[in-house]
Parts: structure tokens; C-alpha cells; sequence
């Protein structure tokens, strides 16, 4: 037994150089095993549900999003793997697979919702949330800005335009225009509300994204034998779709089937800010060929 152990042991002896291992290890014989319910927290995940009304549908309309920035946070971490990968390649082609497994999770899910509240509730309990809306999701706002250049997420409006600050490229950025009321330049109470809180860290992801640290430019710097990878140009392409188009639209549905043509709880006109073809927002746009861009989205019902 002793000599089975006894390169174990010497690589604690190596971690730890001369601290005695001895009192280290007797120190195990009074810890308490971990459990499961430790090692999730689930007691705090469990307490940070928190409605602002009495119906049961909110409690639905809460845990969903909860879990949809769960899925965003995953995503985050593949992405840093990638950054943080000294083969670039592998690490690339592993990411898309895990993030389009995430992406295609969350564009299903959303029979959650879709299928899941009454409407009754939801047009009552969705009043206490104004001027609140999922449009503030700093991490899915991290996702766009770590997965391509800036300038593919800029307002079509400005996308030929020649930008290089981050203040400027911020001002552009397409989501800006679901925040601004038609004909003016004035910043509605719910992108107002999300800058104030945002806007140094997103400029200062502007910059990093613009020098390289996103996923497109890595994909750029490969060689032409990586670049042309099959497999890796699918992924890639799955990825880009699933989140700009099939998981927008999950949720485009979703929305017009509970609020029709009203407004968001943010106030913005969400249809022309969130249907893809408007707006044609491509992670990857040489993926594709001309006529791929021009069709982008146009397949889904408005």
C-alpha cells in the first residue's frame, strides 16, 4: 500500500514544497465530505428567484431567462478557452461544436415560454418590469463582440463607414437603434439605463475585439489549409446561423405571440431590432456567398 501511494505523495511534496504534508492530510480526517447540494449551491440558486407579482407565470418568465444567461456564461467560457489556447485550431473547432450545441439548446427551449405562460398573466405581471427587458444582457452583448469585429455588428445604416474609436463604434452598434425613438438621436429610459451600468466595459470590449480578441479574427489568422477546413467552416456556419437566425427567431415568436405589435417592455420596436433580415447581423460574412447574405432571414415568417 505504502509503495503504491508513494508517488502521489511525492507529488504533494513537490505542490507543496516544505509545509508538512502529514498535517495536511490528518486535516482530511475531520473534513466533511462534499456533497451535491454543496457543490452546485443549490440552496442559493434556488433563492434567487424573486417575482414582483403574485402570478405564477412570472416564476416561469424569471427561472427561464435565469437559465438562458446560465447558457450565455457557458458560451463566455468556451469562447476564453479559445483565447487562451495555444493551438488555436483545435481549440476553435472544439468551441463552435460546444457553443452551436449551447445555441441550439436555447433556440428549442423556448416552447418554455411560447407554450408555457398564460397570456392573461404574462400581459399583467410583464407591466411591473417596464422599463426593464432581456435587450440588456451584458453577456449576450459580450457574445456578439467576442465572436466577430465590431463593424459586422454595426446598423446597416453605417456598416461602409470608416470607424475606429470605440465611443463611435459603441454609437453605431445596431442594438443601439432598438434604444432611440424614431427621427432622434435621444436614448430611450431602457438603453439609457443599460449604458449607464455598461458602457465602459463594452467600449473597452470594442477595443479588445477590434485589436484581434474575437473569434472571427482568430479564425482569419489561420493558415489557408486551417481556414478551408470543412468540418471547422461548418460548425462555424451553424453557429453564426443558429444564433443570428434560429434562436432570434425562436424568440421573435415567442414575443409576437404573447404582445402581437405592441411594444416591448423596454419600449423598442423590437421587430425591425431583432428580425435578422433588417438588420442581417453574420458573425462570419465571407462564409457566405452574395446571395446568402441577401436571403439572410428572409425565410422566417414576419
Amino acid at each position: 500500500m505504502a509503495v503504491k501511494n508513494k508517488p502521489i505523495l511525492e507529488k504533494l511534496q513537490e505542490k507543496f514544497g516544505e509545509a508538512n504534508i502529514e498535517t495536511r492530510l490528518a486535516g482530511l480526517l475531520h473534513a466533511q465530505d462534499i456533497t451535491y447540494r454543496d457543490y452546485i449551491h443549490t440552496e442559493t440558486l434556488l433563492s434567487l428567484q424573486k417575482p414582483r407579482t403574485k402570478f405564477p407565470d412570472e416564476m416561469v418568465f424569471i427561472m427561464y431567462h435565469q437559465i438562458t444567461e446560465l447558457y450565455f456564461k457557458l458560451i463566455l467560457w468556451e469562447i476564453k478557452q479559445v483565447f487562451e489556447a495555444d493551438e488555436k485550431f483545435a481549440a476553435l473547432q472544439k468551441c463552435f461544436e460546444r457553443i452551436s450545441r449551447y445555441f441550439d439548446a436555447l433556440s428549442h427551449s423556448f416552447s418554455i415560454m411560447k407554450n408555457g405562460m398564460e397570456k392573461e398573466q404574462y400581459m399583467q405581471f410583464r407591466d411591473t418590469l417596464t422599463p426593464a427587458s432581456g435587450f440588456q444582457s451584458f453577456q449576450y452583448r459580450l457574445i456578439e463582440l467576442q465572436s466577430t469585429l465590431p463593424k459586422n455588428l454595426t446598423d446597416v445604416r453605417y456598416r461602409n463607414e470608416e470607424a475606429s474609436e470605440a465611443q463611435d463604434l459603441l454609437e453605431k452598434l445596431y442594438w443601439q437603434t432598438a434604444g432611440k425613438k424614431p427621427n432622434s438621436e435621444k436614448k430611450s429610459p431602457l438603453i439609457a439605463n443599460f449604458l449607464k451600468k455598461h458602457s465602459h466595459a463594452l467600449e473597452q470590449e470594442i477595443l479588445r475585439s477590434n485589436g484581434g480578441r474575437n473569434l472571427w479574427s482568430i479564425y482569419s489568422s489561420m493558415s489557408k489549409k486551417e481556414q478551408e477546413n470543412k468540418h471547422l467552416i461548418e460548425t462555424m456556419r451553424h453557429f453564426d446561423q443558429t444564433a443570428n437566425i434560429t434562436w432570434v427567431m425562436s424568440h421573435y415568436h415567442t414575443a409576437k405571440q404573447y404582445i402581437g405589435e405592441g411594444k416591448a417592455t423596454g419600449g423598442s420596436d423590437w421587430q425591425k431590432y431583432m428580425h435578422p433580415k433588417f438588420q442581417k447581423r453574420i458573425f462570419f460574412p465571407t462564409l457566405y456567398t452574395e446571395n446568402e447574405i441577401a436571403h439572410w432571414g428572409h425565410d422566417e415568417d414576419l
